[in-house]
């Protein structure tokens, strides 16, 4: 009898401890990936290639379109009133919407990554979710699951484990959705 009371106790500081690791883990993801978000912002904001390849791609259009390269200049940061634009090459051109701390324009934490790829005639425009952001609210999630259920098992309080991930959840649903509408509506 005491023995099996003693193994259910170490069962349950067992599971106790895998969540509390799990839920340092996410909060520790968290932190870096905001710090990541800041840095890819700021590549971002110098137009830096390699930072456009990276991200769920979650707009791809292919048109035909006529383009000239030869009066592509290469390298050089080109502003327009909706944004800024570089050409890596005569067939590759990145860009980005126009930031402005002043602005009354909506914006959302997922700012696509725009890059368009003129081949054959074609352009293929890609749209891509900053990787910074993306983690952080996985992240998020991870951690109000983990916190949820691990205090749901801790308790027993279905009602507020239940709670728990639906405040998680929700918040990152109620955020994310109408902003990748946003995002695709903007990119077109």
């Amino acid at each position: 009898m005491i023995r099996a009371r003693v193994s259910r106790l170490y069962n349950m500081i067992n599971a106790k401890m895998i969540f509390v690791n799990l839920f340092i883990a996410a909060i520790t993801i968290g932190i870096f990936s905001w710090l990541l978000g800041i840095i890819e912002f700021i590549f971002i904001a110098l137009m830096k290639e390699f930072v456009f390849k990276f991200g769920v791609k979650i707009v791809n259009i292919e048109e035909r379109a006529f383009f000239l390269t030869s009066h592509v200049v290469k390298d050089k940061i080109s502003e327009t009133d909706h944004g800024k634009f570089k050409f890596i090459g005569t067939q590759r051109c990145v860009f980005r919407d126009k930031m402005s701390w002043l602005s009354l324009k909506l914006h959302t934490p997922f700012p696509l990554k725009r890059c368009v790829q003129f081949k054959d005639g074609i352009a293929h425009v890609e749209g891509r979710l900053p990787v910074g952001t993306m983690t952080f609210f996985i992240a998020w999630i991870v951690g109000w699951t983990v916190g949820g259920i691990g205090y749901g098992i801790q308790e027993a309080s279905i009602k507020l484990s239940l709670l728990m991930l639906l405040f998680g959840w929700g918040f990152v649903a109620l955020l994310f959705f109408p902003s990748l509408a946003l995002e695709k509506k903007d990119f077109c």
